[in-house]
């Protein structure tokens, strides 16, 4: 099956999903990682025309602008202002620049309307002796008007590549950043620089919250209740249960799947089943669609609900 990921690049070893050219090392500043994603190119909003050349009032085209190359990314109203790429990457070039961070990966997506840079943190969450979990930080912007300028935490668990949500009910509403395509939108992704302040503090309580759950025991009657939470049976006896199927393939992720050989039979363990399935399982025909839910879609606010969901248990 086709997909929409045009280009993007990975830092020494290949993601979980497999797309994009892996790097020997990572790239030293923006102005190489824009190089290495193949995002060097512009874009500029242009009035709407039918066919017959009427403007079409309060509708622009995105126009993409690199040589050879001229296409449209979707179509915005009147108030929408672009941030190009070098200007999305460049948010991050302070944290780089300080050693704080590298520059892990890059890419677009649904052919150019999606850019996104994933920035790895220094210093690993130790979750239990052989389990761990790298920081990072997520930004992606849309050319389509579908999306705000987004930032968002995004801890990657080591042994399976999990891409896990962040804690909620434990950390401030600074978790997650967006910043609309308004006139102000340069300003405002530059006023927020404090939010990176917050990062490690942040990451750390919800690495509290991972060992919570590391230490929680769960039995197998109180998998099957958590799972029924997430994928509940549908109501009417004639509707096809999927949530019945999902649950089974979770139980099986949490007996055999990635990772459970470095802890016990406990929420952290059920948590990851579910964010195994989200992210090696679910859309597995499909990468470009993969990637995008579990990191901006359902499949990322379906990790939230799980994560949610373990801890009240």
């Amino acid at each position: 099956m086709s997909h929409q990921f045009e280009d993007g690049f990975f830092t020494i070893k290949p993601p979980w999903h497999g797309l994009g050219t892996v790097l020997p090392e990572a790239p030293a500043d923006s102005k190489e990682a824009i190089r290495a994603a193949n995002l060097d190119w512009r874009v500029e909003k242009q009035p709407l025309l039918t066919t017959e050349g009427v403007y079409v009032p309060n509708h622009y085209a995105v126009i993409r602008k690199k040589e050879g190359l001229r296409d449209s990314l979707g179509v915005v109203g009147n108030r929408y202002q672009p941030v190009q790429n070098i200007d999305a990457f460049n948010f991050f070039d302070q944290v780089i620049a300080d050693g704080d961070a590298t520059y892990d990966a890059a890419g677009s997506l649904k052919g150019g309307s999606i850019i996104w840079i994933l920035a790895k943190l220094n210093g690993p969450l130790r979750i239990t002796k052989d389990d761990h979990v790298e920081k990072y930080l997520l930004l992606y912007n849309s050319h389509d008007g579908s999306s705000a300028v987004t930032m968002q935490f995004t801890p990657i668990r080591v042994v399976c590549h999990n891409t896990l949500t962040m804690a909620r009910e434990l950390v401030n509403s600074a978790y997650s950043l967006s910043v609309r395509h308004t006139a102000t939108v340069l300003y405002r992704m530059q006023s927020t620089a404090q939010y990176l302040g917050y990062v490690n503090d942040q990451f750390e309580h919800t690495g509290d919250a991972y060992r919570f759950l590391a230490g929680k025991k769960i039995n197998t009657d109180q998998l099957e209740v958590y799972l029924q939470k997430l994928f509940p049976d549908p109501k009417g006896e004639t509707k096809r249960n999927r949530n019945k199927a999902t649950r089974e393939k979770c139980i099986e992720l949490f007996e055999v799947g990635q990772g459970t050989d470095v802890t016990g039979d406990n929420y952290w363990k059920a948590y990851n089943s579910v964010t195994e399935y989200v992210d090696h399982i679910r859309n597995r025909n499909n990468q470009e669609a993969r990637v995008r839910s579990a990191w901006m879609g359902q499949g990322h606010r379906l990790k939230s609900k799980a994560l949610e969901t373990a801890l009240a248990a």
